[in-house]
C-alpha cells in the first residue's frame, strides 16, 4: 500500500516515488479520510515561522497545521515544519524523553544532513513509534553552500525562494522508513486486539 503524503507541492520530489500517494493543492489534503496507514504531512509553515508577520497568508491557513497534527495523532505518522515552528508549541508536542498524551514527540534535524544545500533546522513530530525505534539515517556530508536567512553571512549565497521548500530525496527515504516502523506497530496492535 502507498504512503499518503499530505500538503506536497506539485513539483515535489515525492512524486518520483511509486510507493507514495501525494495530496497537493489540486488534490485537497483535507479530503484524506484513511485510518489504516500512517501519513506524512508537510503543512504550510509561513504563519508559524519567525517571519510570520511578513506573510500575506490568511489566518485560516493555520488550521491546516493544526489539522495535520490532529490527524497524525489519530492515525500515526509525521508532521514536518521548520524548527522552531509555533505549530509545535501551539499543539503542545512532546519530547523524545517526555512524549505528549498521544505518544508523540518532536525531534530536530538539519535538512543539510539529508542533502539539502542549506542547513535549515527542521522539526519532525512523530506519533506511532517510540524514539528508540527510529531507524538509522544515512546522512549527507556535502558542504553547505547556501543560507536561508537574511543574516550577515555574506560569505554564503542566499538560497533562492523557489528551492527553500524542497524535500531532499534522502529525507523522503528516511521518513518512509519511519512510516514503515509506525505501520508495523499499528499492524501488531490491531493483530493483538483482534
Amino acid at each position: 500500500m502507498k504512503t499518503p503524503v499530505l500538503f506536497t507541492n506539485e513539483k515535489s520530489n515525492y512524486h518520483k516515488y511509486a510507493n507514495v500517494d501525494c495530496y497537493d493543492k489540486h488534490r485537497n489534503a483535507l479530503s484524506y479520510v484513511g485510518i489504516d496507514r500512517a501519513i506524512i504531512c508537510h503543512p504550510p509553515c509561513r504563519l508559524f515561522s519567525r517571519m510570520h508577520t511578513f506573510s500575506n497568508a490568511e489566518q485560516c491557513e493555520k488550521f491546516l497545521g493544526y489539522w495535520a497534527i490532529s490527524k497524525v495523532r489519530n492515525v500515526g505518522g509525521i508532521v514536518e515544519n521548520p524548527y522552531p515552528s509555533k505549530l509545535f508549541n501551539d499543539m503542545k508536542c512532546g519530547k523524545p524523553n517526555n512524549p505528549d498524551q498521544y505518544g508523540g514527540y518532536l525531534i530536530k534535524i538539519n535538512l543539510s544532513d539529508f542533502g539539502f544545500p542549506a542547513r535549515k533546522p527542521t522539526g519532525l513530530y512523530i506519533c506511532g513509534c517510540n524514539y528508540r525505534e527510529l531507524p538509522g539515517a544515512s546522512l549527507s556530508f556535502n558542504a553547505i553552500e547556501f543560507t536561508i536567512s537574511n543574516s550577515k553571512k555574506k560569505y554564503m549565497q542566499e538560497l533562492p525562494k523557489s528551492k527553500r521548500s524542497e524535500t531532499p530525496d534522502h529525507l523522503i527515504v528516511y521518513l518512509l522508513k519511519i512510516i514503515n516502523v509506525i505501520n508495523k506497530n499499528k499492524y501488531a496492535i490491531s493483530t493483538i486486539l483482534s
